[in-house]
């Protein structure tokens, strides 16, 4: 078992999928961060100093019309246009945990591609019958196979994450601010982050099992996609009670820590004179998701499992 987990791990080292990815994951960043800085570095003060001018010209407010606890225009000005009030565009340190549960999508799809061309490659070279002459217990080569697509996917995505952040943090440093952090911010951040990599792993597993069913990465992705267009973009919508049911609906609730509800119930209630809607009916609560995700990964990998054992390899 161990030499075959090492043999595995070594075979998905040298994937030149994931060499490829890695320097796209690295370069994507680079770039988006850098022109994120570039545009928070000078569109805020741009903004406060032409905000300041008009001010001082009397624009605002006539210096004979100022409120009695300002003694000058000047004195008004510095008080009514601050310089953060004009930061809208500027990267914010305490924005980390919502950008990481905004990028979980795109995470997630690298576990995807990852997972099916691990899966997928050894059909496509026609090098499975050659790994079943060294190793012909089936069943635990592809457990193996499995446990060791998940693991790297993790590894990768946890690693894409980390990157971003620091990259992230660099820009805040040059033209950020890390007002307004909460004091639990990096706990939060990291938890979201171990829930995105985490739900990768187990999209990984599924692509995984989707190209031992159809024996090549594109079959896995196609049917993915084609799952994600049908049913999470069109019957879902026309069912509602399907949607706790479904997969990408689930890991939206694992990774976001938020429950689905019920978008056809609401209950109003008025405070202080404001009518507030709140949904009445959880339809898929958080440990509820997890479930529904495992019993995806379950399901999948045991169809993959059977096919597997009884289909020859030719």
């Amino acid at each position: 078992m161990i030499r075959l987990a090492s043999a595995e791990l070594l075979r998905a080292r040298s994937r030149h999928v994931i060499r490829v990815l890695m320097v796209g994951v690295a370069v994507g960043v680079v770039i988006s961060m850098g022109i994120a800085t570039w545009h928070s570095r000078g569109s805020g003060d741009a903004a406060y100093r032409a905000a300041r001018a008009s001010c001082l010209r009397g624009e605002f407010v006539s210096a004979d019309r100022l409120p009695p606890q300002y003694q000058s225009l000047a004195q008004y000005c510095a008080d009514q246009v601050r310089p953060e009030n004009y930061g809208s565009n500027k990267l914010r340190w305490a924005d980390l945990a919502q950008l990481l549960n905004g990028l979980s999508s795109i995470v997630i799809l690298l576990g995807v591609v990852l997972g099916a061309t691990l899966g997928g490659a050894d059909w496509t070279a026609g090098s499975m019958g050659t790994l079943l002459t060294w190793e012909p217990r089936r069943i635990r080569v592809l457990l193996v196979r499995t446990v060791v697509a998940a693991f790297v996917v993790f590894i990768f995505t946890v690693t894409a994450q980390v990157f971003f952040a620091l990259v992230y943090r660099l820009g805040v440093a040059i033209a950020g601010t890390t007002a307004g952090v909460a004091p639990g911010m990096l706990g939060h951040a990291t938890g979201t982050a171990f829930r995105v990599a985490i739900v990768a792993a187990v999209f990984a597993v599924v692509a995984h099992a989707l190209a031992t069913l159809g024996r090549s990465t594109v079959a896995a992705v196609g049917i993915l996609f084609g799952y994600l267009v049908i049913f999470e973009g069109f019957v879902s919508n026309l069912w509602i009670g399907l949607q706790p049911r479904l997969l990408v609906r689930a890991a939206v609730v694992v990774v976001s820590h938020q429950p689905l509800y019920d978008p056809r119930g609401f209950s109003q209630s008025v405070e202080n004179g404001i009518v507030i809607s709140q949904p009445e009916r959880v339809l898929l609560s958080v440990g509820a998701a997890w479930v529904v995700l495992s019993l995806w990964a379950i399901v999948l990998l045991g169809a993959g499992l059977f096919a597997f054992r009884v289909r020859d390899v030719n």
